[in-house]
């Protein structure tokens, strides 16, 4: 994964070497534009069968990463770039009290909720529609589509061992194999771009990104129901992501 992010952060490095200027009358932006972000992040699960789970609250991340656009036209843009890492995460409530697994030390694990931690490398694809610039602003919307790959997932779950009555709370767990690996959101947003020199301009947007994939594996790898039936698990993540950034 890391030759991978190097090779991709070389790659973006490499085009505006061979991206060409528009040089026609009175319009003097450039083809391609590039720049870096932070993004701060609230996201949370959007469960399928509230019979099964149900949304306990979300987290509060943040990701960085690079932009780059390539221009269409005097106001369209294809916008993408790579967010690495990008954190994201949510709570889940168990609605049966009986769904199980087994822990480190080989004691089962009666659990309740869940709070995840994900970690994702992610590329958004989306298309850029701005206005002519207005005093030293720029305003745009943006619609797209988020995809990301999944590097890492811990969570911290809450329940009771077999035999206690006492909650009890197991933190980093492992959970890579209860997360899927893919994940894919639909993106809608809007902002804006400060200009304050030649062509580099502050950015500022609000997107909201509608999970449309199962961001759970559907059938747990540990996860038992009572009967030790494999459980199946399925909730979409959903994020309100703030861009902040700087575009050269």
């Amino acid at each position: 994964m890391k030759k991978l992010i190097i090779l991709t952060f070389c790659a973006l490095m490499m085009v505006p070497a061979i991206a060409q200027e528009t040089t026609s009358s009175g319009n003097s932006a450039p083809n391609f534009r590039f720049g870096i972000k932070v993004t701060p992040n609230v996201s949370w699960f959007r469960p399928v069968d509230k019979k099964v789970l149900e949304g306990n609250g979300g987290k509060v991340k943040m990701g960085f990463g690079l932009i780059t656009e390539f221009k269409l036209s005097q106001n369209y843009s294809f916008a993408t770039g790579i967010e690495f890492p990008n954190f994201s995460g949510g709570n889940l409530k168990f609605i049966a009290d009986s769904v199980s697994y087994t822990t480190e030390e080989n004691d089962t694990f009666y659990i309740s909720s869940r709070s995840f931690n994900m970690q994702y490398v992610e590329i958004p694809l989306t298309l850029k529609l701005k206005t002519n610039e207005i005093g030293y602003l720029t305003y745009f919307g943006q619609v797209g589509a988020q995809l990301g790959v999944r590097t890492k997932a811990t969570s911290k779950d809450e329940g009771v061992l077999h035999g206690s009555s006492t909650n009890t709370e197991i933190k980093d767990v492992d959970i890579n194999k209860e997360v899927f690996l893919l994940k894919t959101a639909l993106t809608v947003g809007a902002g804006a771009e400060y200009n304050f020199s030649g062509n580099t301009s502050l950015v500022f947007g609000l997107n909201y990104m509608y999970g449309i994939t199962n961001a759970l594996k559907k059938k747990s790898d540990s996860l038992k129901n009572v009967d030790g039936s494999t459980f199946e698990q399925k909730a979409n993540l959903d994020q309100v992501v703030l861009t902040v950034g700087v575009l050269f």
